[in-house]
This record gives structure tokens, sequence and C-alpha cells, in this order.
């Protein structure tokens, strides 16, 4: 046999091998491993789409928090903001993290998959199946929180900008899922253990999360101020609106420190006292308005998917400067 038959020969046996592994191979194979985990959470989210369907036909207009079942409201409490952290902690921290404990990355990644291929693979799957399932939470939740303002529009729980009413959204949902899938993919190619994994993509995702709602967020936008003039009565905004925050000018336009006054009456009676010797002419009210929602919930998707997209690139790259046979 001549060196170019060998050559030739060589060659169409590693094309058979690649093509012995295709992409259908590695959807199938991501199905069989991963498959309590896909149906256990699919039918966790048709049960909690269920039990909102519920929540939102029986509440009663009773008052102004109306009447219903308290343990459906503490489902869609912790639904609305615990998907996506289910994600990250239950679906990604353990994926790569399992297969270097347990070694089964030295068979996994052998000559006819790379481990870059490998790991696309499995993520098209599971991070489509998670933007999925997001999505479909997204819709429920968003009619339930349509509906419960419909019965109780002076629940201040529910209002556009409140926590749950903000995030009830197909869109803000899998931006959710997708940061969440990707911080704890990164974390588990770093650390390469699952329980540190998991341990540390909770810390991160509930970290971030929360410094985005309680810094970031109010201040998408330039909050538009209201004036009024001192003693005067005044209202911070609209109900819907979130507010940002308020206090005292002066005729300058500058704001007036509330400590320096620690009387909240004078001696004459006259409740502004200190705060006219401190130079305050009015007061001020910052909101948000309710018209901004949906540019609101499109920045912070923005955000998030941006740092999903950031966050595989690191996984990306760990993976490729990783030896196959590391265990770390």
């Amino acid at each position: 046999m001549t060196a170019a038959t060998q050559t030739t020969t060589a060659s169409r046996t590693e094309a058979d091998g690649h093509r012995g592994t295709g992409w259908a191979d590695l959807v199938w194979i991501t199905w069989r491993q991963h498959r309590l985990a896909l149906a256990g959470t699919g039918g966790l989210l048709v049960l909690t789409a269920v039990l909102m369907v519920v929540f939102g036909l029986t509440v009663r207009p009773v008052g102004r928090y109306g009447e219903f079942d308290r343990s459906l409201l503490d489902l869609t409490q912790y639904a609305i903001p615990g998907y996506a952290a289910l994600i990250a902690v239950f679906w990604a921290a353990p994926l790569l993290a399992r297969e270097y404990e347990q070694r089964t990355h030295l068979l996994a990644w052998g000559q006819d998959v790379s481990p870059l291929r490998w790991l696309t693979g499995k993520t098209a799957v599971l991070a489509g199946v998670a933007v999925v399932y997001a999505v479909v939470l997204g819709l429920v939740s968003s009619w339930l929180m349509h509906r419960l303002r419909a019965v109780l529009p002076d629940w201040p729980l529910i209002r556009p900008f409140s926590g749950h009413g903000f995030e009830s959204s197909p869109l803000l949902q899998a931006g959710y899922a997708l940061f969440g899938f990707a911080l704890g993919l990164a974390v588990s190619a770093i650390s390469r253990r699952t329980v540190v994994s998991m341990g540390i993509t909770l810390a991160l995702f509930a970290g971030i999360r929360v410094f985005v709602i309680e810094n970031l967020r109010p201040y998408f936008m330039t909050p538009v101020r209201s004036v009024f003039p001192l003693g005067a009565e005044f209202r911070p905004g609209g109900r819907d609106d979130l507010f940002v925050g308020g206090g005292m000018l002066d005729a300058a336009g500058n704001e007036v420190d509330p400590a320096r006054c620690a009387m909240p009456v004078g001696p004459d009676g006259d409740p502004y006292l200190c705060e006219r010797q401190a130079g305050a002419v009015s007061h001020f009210v910052d909101v948000q308005p309710a018209d901004r929602l949906a540019a609101f919930q499109l920045i912070e998707f923005g955000l998030f998917a941006a740092l999903a997209v950031v966050l595989a690139v690191v996984t990306w790259r760990v993976m490729r400067r990783s030896p196959a046979g590391s265990v770390g």
C-alpha cells in the first residue's frame, strides 16, 4: 500500500469517526443523561402554571388586598424569581464539575468528539429547553399579574415596577435563565467540584440579581423629577410609578441634607422652620413613570443577555485551555 493510499484511508477513517458522533447523537446523549432533570423540571413547571391559573381565577376582591389562598401567593413569590436560580444551581453548575469528579470526561471526550463540541451540544439542548420553560413561566405569570391588577388595583405587591410585577415577563424570564445557565456553567468549568460549584453559583446569582434590582434598575433612565413648594401638599408620582427618591431643594436647586434638622417642629409651630433656615424652599420627588416599564424590561434583558455572552466566552476559554484529561 502506498503512502498516498494510507493517508487517504486514514482520512476516511477519521471522517467516519466524526460522522459517528454527530449533533443528533449529542442531542440524544444529552436527553438520556438529563431526562430526569428535564422531565422533572417540566412537570414542576406545569404544576406551577396550573396553580397560578387557579390563583388568578379564584382571587376575590375583598378589601384592599383581596381574599385568596395564601399558599398560592407563596408559590408565585418563589417561582417568579426562583426558576432561573434553579437552572443555574441544579442544571448548569454540576454539568462540567460532575464529569471531572467522576472522570467520565475521559470517556465522553474521546477522539471522535472534542470537549468543545461535546459542551456545545449539551449547552444547546439544556439552555434551549431552559429558555422555553422560562418563556412559559413568563407568559403564565404575566397573565396572573394582569389578572390580579384587574381584581386588586390597589395592591402594592403587583404594581408594574414591584419585584414580581416587573419580572413577570417572558423576555426577562428567558434572560434570567440564560444568565443563570451561563453563570453555573462558567463556575463549573473553573471549580470542577460539584458542591462547590453549586454553592458559588447560588451566591453569585443571588448577589448579582439583588445588585441589579437595588442599584441599577431604578436608574436605567434618568428619573423624572417633580418639584413642589415647601409645605405644600404633594403626591410622589402616580400609583404605578417607581419611586426613586425625594427630598428638599434650596433656591439654586441643590439638595438640602435632611439630617441637619433634628426637630420635627419649630418653636412657633412651623413644621418646616429648620428646613427653611437651612435654605430649603421646595420638595422634590424622583420617579420612573409606569410607561417606561417595557423599556426597562428590555434594558434589563439586554444586561443579563450580555452577561450570559461574557460568561459563555469565559467557559469557552477555560475549556479550550484545559487538557481533556485534567481533573483540576
